[in-house]
């Protein structure tokens, strides 16, 4: 029913626009229903042509800046913006706007003087403040970071994104009893994230921490890959608790997912109704407050996936024609759609240093920058697989055949952990809360080892010893 609302709106604001006279004010008018029902890019043509129209008409400059940031074209949108401070038009909006499309792209510094700016006029503004604490904590200034959020919440006790953000700094620090419970709020801080809280079936209880001997239980996955496949190895805990355990999934994982022990059922995300009939559900990222997981109680068995034996078979086949070096699996790109990609990835031209090593090298990055695998940096010999890789399944195929895999922080660094297989992680200055701080390894994956950048954006000397350690490898020298 709303998806045909929806349609029918579309239509609507389409054949207003073809016979409209053009009047400013109107035209940026539908431009924000349109963005309302989520038709981006009909708002951008609605709020540009506003701005054709009228060249100086600040609200349909600063709505097409949100409509462009929507679509992900931070180029346009920070332009938009700063016409609209020209206008003076809701500046200090668009200072704390601009400031996070800046820090999106890396400009930190450019940021941190936008919002500096309106806390000199304004100290109390609780939207700035927490931007500002966040490319605090991006620089390693956690502990003021961690002080902002808190004082936010002190101010404001049900401010959900300064709970998150304090969550991830606690986490990060290894307060995971403090953090699990703040962690809650990420399941408040968005209409999106509040989703996850609708219990999949009507007659299911949110699971707290009840007895589960003799019940079933669904564990419902939350946001990427690498998260359902961190948090998945809870199953098996709560099995020995005496449960029977089902998971939802993203559909690519599903598969794999269903070998782990004690899993009664998997099925896709949005096909709970297929289960068994369940008296408890619980967010999967959830599971670990109501278990009270410290570093030293995650369950480390490792490996918890069991590939298709099939798989690991031809795959053996297929990488037998690469001869007897060593086989490293390589990914160097994380997921587009992650708002902080820019500090974790990076093209494959960077992993030139690794050439140097006497191994063989198989692609295993997939989207849209599997393509850079086509032309590996001179000397590599890179195999790419990705026209391959149809789901988990086929990946854990391929690293069950690998001797190590070298990955940014991505899916790929969990599910080699998660198979027990050798993985280094490389590991932005501004790391992931998961991985803690200043350590080597990780107490979630036995098998991994951590390069940390030394400095925001420096790549070079992390590569450098990763290079210096494959090429100790493959001499049979061993490792630190």
């Amino acid at each position: 029913m709303v998806a045909y609302i929806l349609s029918i709106a579309t239509l609507l604001i389409r054949g207003i626009v073809s016979v409209i006279p053009v009047r400013v004010e109107l035209l940026s008018e539908l431009g924000v229903v349109a963005r309302k029902i989520g038709h981006q890019k009909i708002a951008v043509v609605l709020f540009s042509r506003a701005a054709r129209v009228n060249p100086n008409y600040a609200p349909a400059i600063f709505n097409l800046a949100l409509a462009l940031n929507d679509l992900g074209d931070s180029d346009g949108a920070a332009s938009c913006y700063e016409k609209s401070i020209q206008l003076k038009y809701r500046e200090m909006d668009c200072e704390i706007n601009l400031a996070a499309v800046l820090q999106n792209q890396g400009k930190l510094g450019e940021a941190r003087t936008r919002l500096e700016s309106v806390l000199s006029r304004d100290p109390s503004n609780t939207l700035a403040r927490m931007n500002l604490a966040i490319i605090w904590s991006c620089v390693g200034l956690r502990k003021e970071a961690l002080s902002t959020f808190q004082s936010i919440i002190s101010q404001q006790p049900d401010h959900a994104m300064a709970h998150f953000a304090a969550s991830l700094e606690l986490l990060r620090a290894g307060e995971w009893d403090k953090g699990w419970k703040e962690y809650e709020w990420r399941l408040t801080r968005s209409e999106q994230s509040k989703a996850d809280l609708i219990a999949p079936a009507s007659t299911a209880k949110r699971w707290e921490g009840e007895d589960l001997a003799g019940k079933h239980i669904l564990l419902r996955a939350e946001q990427g890959f690498g998260d359902t496949i961190q948090f998945c190895r809870f199953a098996t805990e709560l099995n020995a608790l005496g449960a029977k355990v089902s998971l939802s999934v993203q559909p690519a994982l599903a598969a794999l997912v269903s070998t782990i022990k004690g899993v009664h059922q998997v099925c896709p995300l949005g096909k709970e109704r297929n289960l068994d009939p369940y008296e408890f559900w619980i967010p999967l990222l959830s599971v670990p407050l109501w278990l009270k997981v410290t570093e030293r109680s995650i369950p480390q068995a490792c490996p918890y996936f069991d590939p298709n034996a099939r798989i690991v078979q031809e795959w053996k086949k297929r990488l037998m024609r690469m001869g007897e070096s060593p086989r490293i699996g390589l990914v160097w790109f994380g997921n587009t759609g992650f708002v902080k990609n820019w500090t974790r990835s990076f093209p494959l031209a960077d992993f030139a240093p690794l050439a140097s090593a006497a191994c063989s090298f198989i692609a295993l990055q997939c989207g849209p920058k599997a393509d850079e695998a086509a032309q590996p940096p001179p000397g590599m010999k890179l195999f790419p697989v990705a026209h391959r890789l149809k789901d988990f399944s086929q990946t854990a195929g391929v690293i069950a055949n690998l001797d190590l895999v070298v990955t940014v922080d991505t899916s790929v660094a969990h599910l080699a952990g998660a198979l027990g297989k050798p993985v280094w992680t490389l590991l932005s200055f501004d790391a992931d809360w998961r991985w803690l701080q200043d350590r080597k390894d990780s107490p979630w994956y036995p098998s991994m080892r951590l390069y940390r950048q030394t400095s925001l954006g420096s790549w070079g000397p992390v590569i450098d010893e990763v290079a210096h350690d494959l090429c100790a490898l493959a001499a049979n020298k061993g490792l630190d």
